[in-house]
């Protein structure tokens, strides 16, 4: 019977993208297991946001030898350089052997440790060293995966020794279609707030708002160029929050009632503030879409495409409405809907309020647990 401490190893690559859902939802697995295991946080890079916000919960965190901020690709689950490809064996091996030492010296082992990333380079550091020690790890799949890719095949190699996968969404569990997965939704903390259902019945400024990194997967471009198709122009203001390489290119679609935020660090305060409808224009599949969710939270309803995680997770008449990829006039129209019919508004945002509580953080902790636990027990 092993009694000693039992160790959780976080493996983290937050120098590649800025601060975003697989950063929160690492932080939040943090926040879950930190009064029950003892975390070892690894990362790739000191200059991130994920960086600082992670200090204020692990006192050391190590370091892993990372790529860098080097992007090729324009699909979400594999954005990824030539460079990365050619460097890919150093990293693995030279990562490989330092956190083969680190566990050597903290006497870490099969028994009293699990790994667990969310990100698809570290989770090879975590598959060779499973090979090698045994060592136990569960994989966070928060990725939608173009299953005709190379790139989802060696994917699917490198998980099928998981102790358990970890799948934010009925859609990334179909879409990945391995052994030993379990659906567990990323979370809203929810019980602290206390909020009624939104209306914009009498409201002459109406914002509709986009959180996301500004890659051209995200579809910013086709909520940025509804805007023109819109009846209410001069009642309605676009607001896109993000940073990223498609900055420049979306700055012709500006103007007064259209406008790029840069990055919100309180985007709740915003959501609850600010806010009145909530758009998700990717045209990827989206894993989960948990801006929809964070708007849910305030009552606010959301705009997505029909496609992934956000068509999963808008559920249209319901909560929010879906329109087709790539399509500005779709999206304006179900703005204007919403303008002209106040009662479907007041109705849906009251429906969010109730639907948000499927995603409560307290029972997306007992999940978390239990499932580390049963991973321990075996």
């Amino acid at each position: 019977m092993h009694r000693e401490v039992r160790n959780v190893v976080v493996l983290e690559d937050s120098g590649k993208v800025s601060f975003g859902g697989g950063q929160r939802g690492t932080l939040e697995i943090i926040d879950v297991l930190q009064p029950h295991y003892r975390i070892h946080l690894f990362d790739t890079t000191t200059q991130s946001i994920f960086y600082e916000k992670a200090q204020q919960k692990v006192e050391v965190i190590h370091q892993l030898r990372g790529y860098g901020k080097i992007v090729g690709g324009k699909k979400a689950a594999f954005s990824i350089g030539i460079k990365e490809i050619l460097t890919f064996p150093y990293y693995v091996i030279v990562n490989v052997i330092s956190l083969a030492r680190f566990f050597r010296d903290e006497k870490l082992n099969r028994y009293n440790t699990i790994i667990y990333t969310s990100c698809k380079k570290p989770l090879v550091f975590a598959s060779i060293l499973h090979a090698f020690f045994k060592i136990r790890y569960i994989y966070h799949a928060r990725n939608y995966y173009d299953r005709t890719s190379p790139f989802y095949r060696f994917l699917r190699i490198i998980v099928r020794n998981a102790a358990q996968i970890i799948c934010v969404s009925q859609t990334v569990k179909d879409n990945l279609a391995v052994r030993r997965s379990t659906v567990i939704h990323n979370p809203m903390r929810i019980n602290a707030v206390t909020v009624t259902n939104k209306s914009i019945r009498h409201k002459s400024k109406i914002t509709v708002a986009v959180f996301a990194s500004l890659i051209p997967w995200k579809g910013i471009e086709y909520f940025m160029q509804s805007f023109p198709y819109l009846k209410y122009q001069d009642n309605v203001y676009y607001r896109v929050y993000g940073k990223g390489g498609e900055h420049q290119n979306l700055l012709k679609y500006t103007n007064d009632h259209v406008q790029l935020l840069g990055f919100a660090e309180d985007t709740e305060t915003i959501l609850k503030d600010e806010v009145d409808l909530v758009c998700v224009p990717s045209i990827a599949e989206e894993a989960f879409g948990r801006v929809s969710v964070e708007g849910y939270k305030f009552g606010i309803p959301a705009i997505t495409t029909d496609i992934g995680g956000q068509r999963e997770i808008n559920i249209s008449g319901h909560v929010g409405v879906q329109v087709p990829i790539k399509n500005p006039r779709a999206i304006a129209e179900q703005v204007d809907y919403f303008i002209e019919n106040p009662d479907t508004y007041e109705k849906f945002s009251a429906n969010a309020l109730v639907y948000v509580k499927k995603f409560d953080f307290q029972l997306f902790k007992k999940h978390i647990l239990l499932l580390f636990k049963t991973v321990f027990a075996e």
